[in-house]
């Protein structure tokens, strides 16, 4: 499973310094947790920024430049250790999001697809990867959308993956918007 690291913070601050503690045990585990990387940030402009990469996050230069240079008040972590069977591309990896919403997840159900009939041709169509996340974060995101709270809507998409799911383990996640973790 992948690992994640939330932060909350009273005041913006350079990431690095927010995190300062836990970055190097976080990155110990990018040595088994190898398949990408995500970071998602509130910016100064009030918007949800997300860099990613499948690289190893501790041998990534763009992971170091993004903890090192991104000032920030609210942040989300992300390594991937892929599902078997599912490709190490920039797709597959988390975050999932855009400039209002960033989600990451870490667990697994199966079969990814028991979510599609939530979601819609629409959704389905935005689709980049292949993982159960990407399709949490789309079922998440259209409860949003259509005027659910961000945890109403994850534990409502949670009931549903339990529902119809033929085997689901640590459906956790973390969902930042610009104003809330």
């Amino acid at each position: 499973m992948c690992r994640m690291l939330g932060v909350v913070a009273a005041a913006r601050a350079p990431l690095s310094t927010l995190i300062a503690d836990d970055l190097d045990p976080y990155l110990g585990l990018a040595c088994e947790h190898n398949n990408g990387w995500g970071i998602a940030t509130v910016s100064e402009t009030h918007t949800v920024t997300t860099a990613k990469e499948h690289e190893r996050a501790d041998l990534s230069p763009e992971f170091a430049r993004v903890v090192r240079k991104t000032v920030t008040d609210a942040a989300v972590l992300h390594l991937r250790l892929a599902s078997p069977h599912i490709p190490v591309t920039h797709g597959n990896t988390h975050l999932f999001g855009d400039e209002r919403i960033a989600f990451a997840h870490y667990g697994g159900f199966r079969p990814p697809t028991c979510l599609d009939s939530f979601l819609g041709p629409e959704a389905l169509a935005t689709t980049q990867g292949d993982t159960d996340s990407e399709r949490f974060y789309l079922a998440v995101r259209r409860r949003i959308d259509d005027g659910m709270r961000p945890e109403k809507a994850i534990a409502a998409t949670a009931a549903d993956i339990h529902a119809v799911a033929d085997q689901y383990a640590s459906l956790n996640c973390l969902l930042l918007t610009p104003d809330a973790l």
